[in-house]
């Protein structure tokens, strides 16, 4: 016992590491708490020392923190001997550290509660899914896509999109203290072909958003890693508010307008996958409702897709199920799929 002790003490990185997994364990069983304590506090202190130092940068802060990665390894193995156990015992000490401080600085969003918890127990009908199609459908057939040949500006869009979110979020009893930031990656495509569309980095406090994406796409990635920026952890709830700030945009401008087109085109997209993984002969049935201007939509879309495939196909569904797992999501990468459930409680519970 007296050496176990010795080693907690002497490791201080692996000690770190191990008591913030058991605040997880415990946080996990009271949510509720860690709505007060956490998101509601502590998070929003990191949100606001974050956005009112570094994220005033006019740059995206991981063009320098990855590169600093070498760097920061070296100065932290420089010290140890070549021992196996020594270089080990650092490896331990490290984990712990980059484990602990992602937690603090947003991981426990994890074990908040649910900002949308769902009603209804049981999944859509196929028959339900594309009712709900053709609602969706007749709202994007309607859309007079002329007007929007100008509002295509990155700056412009997430500044518009972030104060929606932002509405959303208060609507949703969560404090904001803080402004988050997101940022366009210039990369030609290569976070893309990792299989990522984008991601909130708690590190630098900033989100991301791969820059070869279709406007009408964009813009709802926008809106879901905004989302994760305020706290919401939920893939389906960061899809959900994205989808909700979108539709509830300022509604006079012309820009509003498309991003409420850009929302229900998503939500248009997650409907026909779940009925083409159920029975494609319905999501063919649902297309021919669609006029042409929407399916020429879906048709850029799904060859703007194919520009950029894969390194490693199916790797970062596989690590993300993995990782969404670890963190409590019983359901993985499954969990995506809620946002269909959310969305149809939303529509059904405004009539």
């Amino acid at each position: 016992m007296k050496s176990i002790a010795r080693f907690l003490s002497s490791n201080k990185g692996f000690t770190f590491g191990v008591g913030t997994l058991l605040l997880f364990v415990i946080l996990k069983m009271i949510p509720t708490f860690a709505d007060v304590c956490y998101r509601n506090f502590i998070f929003q202190l990191f949100r606001f020392i974050w956005d009112c130092t570094i994220n005033l940068l006019p740059f995206s802060l991981v063009y320098i923190f990855i590169p600093a990665i070498p760097f920061i390894l070296f100065f932290y193995f420089r010290k140890s001997s070549r021992s196996l156990v020594t270089i080990f015992v650092s490896l331990l000490n490290l984990a712990g550290i980059v484990f602990s401080l992602f937690m603090w600085m947003w991981g426990f969003n994890y074990c908040c509660s649910l900002v949308a918890p769902l009603e209804r127990t049981t999944a859509l009908s196929k028959q339900e899914l594309f009712e709900f199609g053709i609602e969706i459908a007749e709202n994007l057939n309607t859309t007079e896509l002329t007007v929007f040949d100008d509002v295509s500006s990155y700056d412009n869009d997430i500044v518009e999109i972030g104060q929606a979110v932002e509405k959303q979020i208060r609507m949703h009893d969560i404090k904001v203290w803080g402004n988050p930031k997101l940022r366009i990656l210039e990369l030609t495509g290569k976070l893309r072909r990792l299989g990522i569309a984008g991601f909130y980095f708690p590190f630098t406090g900033q989100a991301y958003v791969d820059n070869t994406f279709l406007a009408t796409t964009r813009n709802f990635i926008i809106a879901h890693e905004l989302s994760h920026s305020y706290g919401i952890a939920s893939e389906a709830e960061a899809d959900f508010i994205a989808y909700l700030a979108l539709k509830n945009s300022n509604l006079i401008s012309v820009r509003a307008r498309y991003l409420n087109y850009c929302a229900d085109l998503e939500l248009l997209r997650s409907i026909r996958y779940q009925l083409y993984l159920l029975e494609d002969a319905i999501r063919l049935e649902l297309d021919s409702k669609l006029n042409e201007n929407i399916l020429t939509e879906l048709k850029a879309i799904k060859l703007n897709a194919a520009e950029y495939p894969e390194y490693f196909p199916g790797m970062q569904s596989t690590v993300n199920d993995k990782y969404l797992k670890l963190m409590g999501i019983e359901e993985g990468v499954m969990n995506y799929d809620r946002f269909i459930d959310l969305a149809w409680e939303y529509h059904h519970r405004a009539r």
